[in-house]
């Protein structure tokens, strides 16, 4: 196998030219550097202008190898750091995107909303229950405006037994702005979901980067 080859593909994050059951690792790069060395024609050695280029550009890999780990050692850091600083919600109300929420045994909603980016006419919102049925509704609310609004529990045509519930906002047909739900709860514990930390909230789950404000 050539160097060079494997110095370009290296460098330029092609694939090695013959397959190997592992990746080509520094160890293995100046092993083969090496043995060219140990094995090059006495009589017609290699170019020295050739062989610095092949060292400054194992130097230019190993820097590149180096800060690779470095960049993932602080991504590990950072993401510790963002567990720890999760679990110090447990306890306290937080506003999360999310259609999901539980009601207890008062029956009562917790504070649902949701925020528009511009003014949109609402027709309705849902109440479903854990199979997807609709089990009550607001009818329509009209035209908001662009922001955040509550949801007055009051609106909703059937009460709720205890259990867990998702809510959705209709909109008018017409309108395709962004609409996002919201969901004001306790956080009861959390958890590391690929790298990123869960929050629960009952049955209800929501992203730490989801969460709008800390309440309580």
């Amino acid at each position: 196998m050539d160097i060079n080859q494997i110095l370009e593909n290296s460098t330029t994050g092609a694939a090695p030219p013959a397959p190997s059951s592992a990746e080509l690792g520094r160890d293995e790069f100046l092993t083969i550097l090496i043995a060219q060395l140990k094995n090059q024609d006495p009589l017609s050695p290699q170019d020295p202008g050739q062989f610095t280029a092949q060292l400054a550009q194992f130097s230019s890999l190993e820097q590149q190898l180096t800060q690779t780990q470095a960049l993932k050692d602080l991504a590990s850091v950072q993401t510790h750091a963002q567990v720890i600083a999760s679990a110090g919600l447990i306890g306290k109300k937080v506003l999360a995107e999310t259609q999901h929420f539980d009601v207890d045994a008062s029956g009562q909603l917790p504070p649902l909303s949701f925020d528009l980016k511009e003014p949109t006419d609402i027709v309705g919102i849902d109440i479903l229950d854990s199979k997807g049925r609709v089990v009550s509704r607001a009818q329509g609310l009209g035209t908001q405006s662009a922001g955040v609004h509550a949801i007055d529990p009051g609106r909703f045509d059937n009460p709720l037994a205890p259990g867990s519930y998702s809510f959705r906002v209709d909109r008018a047909v017409s309108s395709t702005a962004p609409l996002t739900h919201l969901v004001e709860a306790v956080v009861t514990g959390t958890s590391l979901d690929q790298s990123e930390p869960i929050l629960m909230m009952g049955s209800a789950v929501a992203k730490l980067s989801d969460v709008r404000e800390v309440r309580q």
